[in-house]
């Protein structure tokens, strides 16, 4: 299964509009990379403050996996939005090790 899935999230002491948690399931290739990119968009778009990247279940990542990642990473910064991330998989922690 190919997906990235965004929902909005509380964040202890702030209004939940202030946080997207956007999980991705699956691989994260070339289609879910464009899904990742799409939700990333949308919780730009919602004027979030903090974007929280859950990747516990990524059972693969690829070339276009990792660009996708840093793509987000460099167009949420730029708009001055927090990226975290929660607990990786195994496959996304040995990507990101390369």
């Amino acid at each position: 299964m190919r997906r990235a899935e965004m929902r909005l999230a509380t964040t202890p002491g702030r209004p939940i509009a202030d946080s997207a948690v956007v999980e991705v399931d699956g691989v994260l290739d070339a289609v879910g990379a464009y899904d990742l990119c799409r939700s990333i968009d949308e919780a730009v778009g919602a004027q979030v403050r903090e974007v929280v990247l859950d990747l516990t279940h990524v059972v693969a990542v690829d070339v276009d996996g990792l660009a996708a990642l840093e793509r987000c990473a460099r167009r949420l910064q730029a708009d001055g939005v927090v990226l975290a991330c929660t607990v990786c998989s195994m496959p996304v922690r040995r990507a990101l090790r390369v």
